[in-house]
């Protein structure tokens, strides 16, 4: 009985992966016929000097450049992948230091840090606030003495 079953599950199984397979070729046609139609529309936008559209054509051209504004930042993109190594305690002190010596806010010196390690501010206060335990507790012990730098 249990064979049954399981052969009865494998044709299942073997039909569900035939029909996905059918699916995953009529999207690639598909998509295809729309690259093809698309790159249509870039040849005659540059090789016509005054090119005819018809409506639906004028309306895609439309919304992919609406598209394109919409997802313009407005500022520069952080660098992708793994942040360069650095010391993440040499990070936490210097931002003590730009809060409590310098005077700076909180977002102005993870901003500032940010910068100047080249990484995301969500992984500056990550940092900051996985060592802030232990140097607040130096800050308060008073062992720490600023010293003045040109920075």
């Amino acid at each position: 009985m249990a064979a049954k079953k399981s052969t009865a599950q494998n044709k299942l199984r073997q039909q569900y992966r035939e029909i996905l397979s059918k699916q995953d070729e009529e999207y690639k046609r598909i998509a295809e016929s729309q690259r093809k139609w698309v790159r249509g529309l870039a040849q005659r936008i540059e090789e016509e000097e005054r090119p005819e559209f018809k409506e639906w054509d004028r309306k895609v051209i439309a919304g992919i450049l609406r598209l394109w504004a919409d997802n313009l930042k407005d500022a520069k993109p952080k660098p992708k992948g793994k942040p360069a190594e650095f010391d993440h305690v040499g990070l936490a002190w210097t931002y003590w230091k730009l809060r409590l010596h310098n005077k700076l806010s909180d977002t102005k010196a993870k901003e500032r840090l940010a910068e100047l390690y080249e990484i995301d501010d969500r992984h500056v206060a990550r940092i900051v606030k996985e060592h802030a335990p232990g140097i607040e507790g130096f800050i308060k012990m008073g062992t720490v003495i600023w010293k003045d730098s040109d920075d």
